[in-house]
């Protein structure tokens, strides 16, 4: 079977475990399948790199062509955080987030994307979890400003 993973992801895939391939044909049925190869180019119109993986088809008899799911082990490198799709600007030709810092003033940094699933997208490198990210901001946002940061109520 063959799989395109995102950049950042590639790094992440530990290929000395298998992989675990499902279809939704075959629901609770999970097919063990090991790593093969990968391509030894990144593909220009896409970004991502092609993996493939061999599993024992003997008995299953599934065609060729299905799509599926594959799950891959990470190796824990590099940690990404998830965040709604309207906190992404473009400024000066890349993706840039606005962080309230300890200070209450805002930064804006530069970030790498990874998977964007139309309303949240995977921010690989430039972020971290404990980070407070503006939603929606603005033209007029200014760096080194000074917010209020108000509380979210209860209830």
């Amino acid at each position: 079977m063959q799989v395109d993973v995102p950049q950042p992801q590639f790094f992440r895939v530990d290929s000395s475990k298998p992989g675990a391939l499902r279809l939704a044909e075959r629901p609770g049925q999970t097919v063990q399948a090991q790593f093969k190869r990968s391509a030894s180019e990144l593909s220009a119109d896409s970004g991502t790199l092609r993996l493939e993986y061999e599993f024992n088809n003997t008995k299953l008899g599934l065609p060729a062509g299905l799509s599926g799911t594959l799950e891959v082990t990470s190796t824990g490198v590099g940690n990404s955080v998830t965040v709604p799709a309207n906190t992404i600007t473009y400024r000066d030709g890349g993706a840039t987030l606005v962080v309230v810092d300890n200070n209450n003033a805002l930064q804006f940094r530069k970030v790498s994307l990874g998977k964007n699933m139309a309303t949240t997208v995977e921010v690989v490198q430039g972020l971290s979890s404990a980070d407070r990210v503006i939603v929606n901001s603005n033209a007029l946002l200014k760096p080194g400003q000074v917010v209020e940061v108000a509380q979210a109520s209860k209830g």
